[in-house]
């Protein structure tokens, strides 16, 4: 765990050893308001997910926010597995739904990321429906929101990749479907 301000960096294994560096780094914490990074969090166990409730209870109760803002598909996985999702955000710890807005108007753009992130959500951006195919590849989705008048791939063309992508990594891989955001 990196450091004791900014945004905490979770390890990318989170197993059981893991569980009391974690204990440790969110202890030299306590009392102050931050946000959590785990996006390079590839695997999750119970252990680690039980320190980061009892540490996210710990400062809800002090009516302290803390927020998990960079996610990696991984790491969502892990919390719907374990059925954590809604209780990590119950127990005052913020998992911000991850939202992939496309339009080429960079105005709309610039809305859309000021309205979306004040109200709490995690946004990424693309210029047009090419460039939002390779961002959802990257970083992943929970809810996209698309313009359709747009240059290389317009909207309509855009959500027709999409669905076919989803399609066929569900053939190719029956798994696969759960472990991609979008």
């Amino acid at each position: 765990m990196n450091g004791t301000s900014g945004a905490l960096a979770l390890e990318a294994n989170l197993d059981l050893a893991a569980a009391r560096p974690l204990r440790e780094a969110l202890i030299a914490r306590r009392g102050a308001a931050h946000e959590i990074d785990a996006s390079e969090v590839r695997r999750l166990g119970a252990p680690c997910l039980q320190v980061l409730v009892a540490a996210t209870q710990d400062w809800d109760d002090a009516g302290i926010p803390v927020r998990i803002t960079a996610r990696s598909a991984e790491f969502d996985e892990a919390l719907r597995l374990m059925g954590a999702r809604g209780l990590v955000a119950k127990r005052g710890c913020a998992v911000s739904m991850r939202i992939l807005t496309v339009d080429d108007s960079r105005t709309m753009r610039d809305m859309l990321r000021l309205a979306l992130v004040e109200a709490g959500f995690d946004v990424v951006q693309a210029i047009d429906g090419l460039d939002g195919l390779a961002v959802l590849e990257r970083e992943g989705a929970d809810v996209i929101i698309t313009d359709i008048n747009m240059p290389n791939l317009d909207g309509f063309g855009f959500i027709e990749r999409v669905r076919e992508g989803r399609d066929a990594s569900r053939h190719a891989d029956p798994g696969a479907h759960h472990r991609k955001r979008w």
